[in-house]
Protein backbone atom coordinates (compact mmCIF):
# COMPACT_ATOMS: atom_id res chain seq x y z
CA UNK A 1 0.00 0.00 0.00
CA UNK A 2 1.18 3.31 -0.70
CA UNK A 3 0.27 6.31 0.81
CA UNK A 4 1.24 9.70 1.32
CA UNK A 5 0.19 13.21 2.49
CA UNK A 6 -1.15 15.98 0.07
CA UNK A 7 -2.34 18.70 2.55
CA UNK A 8 -2.21 19.14 6.34
CA UNK A 9 -5.14 21.94 7.18
CA UNK A 10 -5.11 23.45 10.99
CA UNK A 11 -7.39 25.89 12.38
CA UNK A 12 -6.80 27.29 16.17
CA UNK A 13 -4.67 24.61 16.98
CA UNK A 14 -2.28 25.39 19.52
CA UNK A 15 0.16 28.04 18.26
CA UNK A 16 -1.40 28.08 14.81
CA UNK A 17 -4.99 30.39 13.84
CA UNK A 18 -5.29 28.75 10.83
CA UNK A 19 -2.55 27.04 8.01
CA UNK A 20 -2.37 24.89 5.28
CA UNK A 21 0.41 22.94 4.11
CA UNK A 22 0.89 21.10 0.71
CA UNK A 23 3.26 17.80 0.37
CA UNK A 24 4.16 15.82 -2.59
CA UNK A 25 5.05 12.28 -2.97
CA UNK A 26 8.37 12.64 -2.38
CA UNK A 27 10.53 13.32 0.98
CA UNK A 28 9.18 16.52 2.78
CA UNK A 29 12.16 17.92 5.58
CA UNK A 30 10.37 20.34 7.96
CA UNK A 31 12.85 22.22 9.69
CA UNK A 32 13.54 25.72 11.54
CA UNK A 33 14.79 27.14 14.66
CA UNK A 34 12.91 25.95 18.15
CA UNK A 35 9.52 27.44 18.81
CA UNK A 36 8.57 27.73 15.22
CA UNK A 37 6.07 25.07 15.17
CA UNK A 38 7.71 21.64 13.88
CA UNK A 39 6.13 19.91 16.97
CA UNK A 40 2.58 21.15 16.91
CA UNK A 41 2.74 20.41 12.60
CA UNK A 42 3.50 16.76 13.80
CA UNK A 43 0.93 16.68 17.03
CA UNK A 44 -1.94 17.84 14.34
CA UNK A 45 -1.18 15.35 12.50
CA UNK A 46 -0.88 12.51 14.88
CA UNK A 47 -3.87 13.85 16.66
CA UNK A 48 -5.80 13.95 13.20
CA UNK A 49 -5.08 9.77 13.31
CA UNK A 50 -4.66 8.63 16.51
CA UNK A 51 -6.01 11.26 18.88
CA UNK A 52 -2.85 12.09 20.62
CA UNK A 53 0.49 13.93 20.73
CA UNK A 54 3.76 13.35 19.59
CA UNK A 55 4.82 11.51 22.79
CA UNK A 56 1.24 9.50 22.91
CA UNK A 57 -0.51 11.72 25.27
CA UNK A 58 -4.52 11.93 24.80
CA UNK A 59 -4.95 14.94 27.22
CA UNK A 60 -2.64 17.20 25.95
CA UNK A 61 -3.46 20.79 25.59
CA UNK A 62 -4.26 21.46 21.62
CA UNK A 63 -6.28 24.74 22.51
CA UNK A 64 -4.73 27.98 21.37
CA UNK A 65 -3.67 30.62 24.02
CA UNK A 66 -4.80 34.13 25.11
CA UNK A 67 -1.72 36.58 26.02
CA UNK A 68 -2.62 36.29 29.00
CA UNK A 69 -1.79 32.74 29.44
CA UNK A 70 -5.32 31.17 29.65
CA UNK A 71 -6.77 28.92 26.96
CA UNK A 72 -8.83 30.79 24.71
CA UNK A 73 -12.85 29.90 24.76
CA UNK A 74 -15.34 28.96 22.81
CA UNK A 75 -12.72 27.84 19.75
CA UNK A 76 -12.93 25.08 17.92
CA UNK A 77 -9.77 23.34 16.64
CA UNK A 78 -9.45 21.38 13.90
CA UNK A 79 -7.78 19.14 11.98
CA UNK A 80 -7.88 18.13 8.56
CA UNK A 81 -5.34 15.62 6.25
CA UNK A 82 -5.87 14.77 2.85
CA UNK A 83 -4.32 11.87 1.84
CA UNK A 84 -3.71 9.26 -1.07
CA UNK A 85 -3.93 5.70 -0.31
CA UNK A 86 -3.16 3.62 -3.30
CA UNK A 87 -3.96 6.87 -5.61
CA UNK A 88 -7.34 7.24 -3.76
CA UNK A 89 -7.67 10.27 -2.07
CA UNK A 90 -8.73 10.19 1.17
CA UNK A 91 -9.60 13.43 3.79
CA UNK A 92 -9.88 12.56 7.32
CA UNK A 93 -11.05 15.72 9.78
CA UNK A 94 -11.19 15.72 13.51
CA UNK A 95 -13.22 18.94 15.25
CA UNK A 96 -12.51 19.39 18.96
CA UNK A 97 -14.70 22.07 20.29
CA UNK A 98 -16.68 23.33 23.55
CA UNK A 99 -19.83 22.21 24.52
CA UNK A 100 -21.44 25.19 26.15
CA UNK A 101 -25.45 25.62 27.12
CA UNK A 102 -27.77 28.15 28.49
CA UNK A 103 -29.70 26.92 31.61
CA UNK A 104 -33.26 27.55 31.74
CA UNK A 105 -33.66 30.28 33.83
CA UNK A 106 -29.78 31.26 33.90
CA UNK A 107 -28.52 34.22 32.34
CA UNK A 108 -25.54 32.82 31.15
CA UNK A 109 -23.99 30.08 29.32
CA UNK A 110 -22.37 26.88 31.01
CA UNK A 111 -19.19 24.89 29.83
CA UNK A 112 -20.00 21.48 29.41
CA UNK A 113 -17.24 19.97 28.40
CA UNK A 114 -15.53 19.41 25.02
CA UNK A 115 -16.48 16.85 22.03
CA UNK A 116 -14.65 15.53 19.25
CA UNK A 117 -16.33 15.37 15.62
CA UNK A 118 -15.19 13.31 13.11
CA UNK A 119 -15.04 13.64 9.63
CA UNK A 120 -14.08 10.35 6.93
CA UNK A 121 -14.24 12.07 3.14
CA UNK A 122 -16.45 15.29 4.63
CA UNK A 123 -19.04 12.86 6.05
CA UNK A 124 -19.84 12.68 9.89
CA UNK A 125 -18.88 9.51 11.49
CA UNK A 126 -18.75 7.71 14.50
CA UNK A 127 -15.30 7.76 16.19
CA UNK A 128 -15.32 3.75 16.16
CA UNK A 129 -15.83 4.25 12.40
CA UNK A 130 -13.21 7.01 12.16
CA UNK A 131 -10.56 4.79 13.92
CA UNK A 132 -11.43 1.57 11.79
CA UNK A 133 -11.00 4.04 8.55
CA UNK A 134 -7.36 4.91 10.04
CA UNK A 135 -5.94 1.65 10.92
CA UNK A 136 -6.91 0.57 7.56
CA UNK A 137 -4.19 2.51 6.26
CA UNK A 138 -1.59 2.36 8.91
CA UNK A 139 -1.37 0.18 13.07
CA UNK A 140 -0.42 2.93 15.25
CA UNK A 141 2.48 0.66 15.86
CA UNK A 142 3.72 0.87 12.92
CA UNK A 143 3.24 4.41 12.18
CA UNK A 144 5.50 5.24 15.20
CA UNK A 145 7.99 3.21 14.13
CA UNK A 146 8.52 4.58 10.73
CA UNK A 147 7.99 8.01 11.90
CA UNK A 148 9.96 7.89 15.40
CA UNK A 149 13.83 7.61 14.88
CA UNK A 150 14.14 6.12 18.10
CA UNK A 151 11.17 4.43 18.63
CA UNK A 152 11.53 1.30 20.81
CA UNK A 153 7.73 -1.03 21.09
CA UNK A 154 8.66 -1.44 24.42
CA UNK A 155 8.06 2.49 25.06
Amino acid sequence: MKVYLKRLSLSNFKGIKFESFEFTENETFIHGANGTGKTTLFDSFIWCLFGKDHVGRTDFNLKPYEKSGQTKKKVECEVEAVLFVDSKMLVLKRIYSENWVKPKGEPEEVFKGNETTYFVDGVVCKKSEYDNKVSEICDETVFKAITKPKYRDWE
